[in-house]
């Protein structure tokens, strides 16, 4: 450089490119699974929501049944069955499904017995799949893809595979 310039030589700037290079290479994959594990615990949470309005629902009924599965239709972007059923419940998510972070939903009653039920959803991860239960909610390591998104993202809720056979 002669005497009197100011500015950086190119091997300065070549390194300062260099390093953050490296500190993207580094933070770019942490960001994603926190990403995701932000995303699955915000779908489990909603679905402890809607687990909680069904057990209150069926407390507040004289058979304790929860309800047929007419009630519990959900239609992605309008107000449905759902949120007539269990809005005095408590219930008050949003007509879609990307507010409660999921990308797909099912209510299933059993058939047999009407004190027995299984909510589905898949997070808006696309790839985890949760249930509710009348014991809880899980994460299904049989249903979601990759498996290892149970183990690694949901590690705060229990295997459906735990709560018994044929789940």
């Amino acid at each position: 450089m002669r005497k009197g310039q100011k500015g950086f030589t190119l091997i300065e700037l070549m390194i300062v490119v260099a390093i953050i290079g490296i500190l993207a290479a580094i933070a770019i994959p942490n960001f994603i699974s926190f990403k995701k594990k932000a995303i699955i615990s915000s779908a489990v949470a909603n679905l402890e929501t809607l687990r909680s309005a069904l057990t209150q629902y069926a407390a507040d009924r004289d058979d304790g049944c929860y309800p047929v599965d007419n009630d519990m239709v959900w239609s992605d972007g309008s107000a449905s069955a759902v949120h007539t059923t269990l809005g005095s419940y408590g219930l008050t998510f949003p007509l879609n499904y990307a507010g409660v972070k999921w990308n797909d939903y099912s209510y299933k009653r059993d058939g047999t017995s009407c004190i027995l039920y299984t909510v589905k959803v898949t997070a808006s991860d696309g790839e985890t799949v949760l249930k509710a239960l009348p014991q809880g909610v899980c994460c299904s390591d049989a249903d979601s893809n990759p498996k290892e998104n149970c183990l690694k993202y949901a590690k705060n809720s229990p295997l459906c595979s735990q709560f018994g056979a044929g789940l």
